[in-house]
C-alpha cells in the first residue's frame, strides 16, 4: 500500500505540516502509522479525508461538526437525516450570524452619518458611542440618532448657526 509522509500529504492539500499533524491530534485524521525511521505514514485516503475537513471548515462547520459529519460520511449505514440536521443547523447558525453583523454595520453607517466634518475625536459620536459602553441591545437599528452637534466640526457649526441644536460640548 502506497503511503505519504507528512510533508507530501500537506503539500498535495494545500496545509501546513502543523495543520496535518493537528487534525490528526483532533481525530479528524486517522493516526498515522509509523515508519521504522519514526516517520508518520499516511494512506493516500487521507488527501480525500483532508480536502473534505478543508471544505467543511471553508464552509464555516467546527471541528465538532466535522467531527460528527465524518462520522456519517465514514459509517455508511448511518441515517442521511443526521447530515440534513448538522447542515440546517449550519445554515441557521450563519443567517443569524449574517443578521447581526448586517445590523451592526447599520448602526455603524448611522453613527458615521451623525458628522462628516473635521473635527477632534474627543467629539466624534463614533468615538462617543464606543466609549459609552456596551449597545444598547434594545434600541431600535431604525430611526435617527439623538443631536448631537460637535465643537469642531463646520457642518455643525452651519446648524448652530441656523437652528438649535443638543450641544454636545
Amino acid at each position: 500500500m502506497e503511503t505519504l509522509t507528512v510533508g507530501q500529504l500537506a503539500a498535495l492539500v494545500g496545509v501546513s505540516v502543523e495543520a496535518v499533524r493537528f487534525y490528526e491530534r483532533e481525530g479528524l485524521l486517522n493516526e498515522a502509522a509509523r515508519e521504522p525511521s519514526g516517520y508518520r505514514a499516511f494512506p493516500v485516503s487521507a488527501v480525500g479525508r483532508l480536502k473534505f475537513v478543508q471544505r467543511a471548515q471553508q464552509l464555516g462547520f467546527t471541528l465538532r461538526e466535522i467531527k460528527k459529519l465524518l462520522a456519517v460520511w465514514l459509517e455508511h449505514g448511518l441515517p442521511h437525516g443526521e447530515v440534513c440536521e448538522v447542515v440546517d443547523d449550519k445554515v441557521a447558525g450563519l443567517e443569524a450570524q449574517a443578521q447581526e453583523l448586517l445590523q451592526k454595520a447599520a448602526a455603524l453607517r448611522r453613527l458615521c452619518s451623525a458628522c462628516r466634518g473635521l473635527m477632534l475625536a474627543e467629539d466624534c459620536p463614533v468615538m462617543q458611542s464606543l466609549a459609552a459602553g456596551p449597545l444598547d441591545e434594545s434600541a431600535s437599528s431604525e430611526g435617527p440618532l439623538p443631536s448631537f452637534r460637535c465643537r469642531t466640526c463646520p457642518r455643525c457649526q452651519a446648524t448652530a448657526a441656523t437652528g438649535p441644536a443638543d450641544s454636545g460640548g
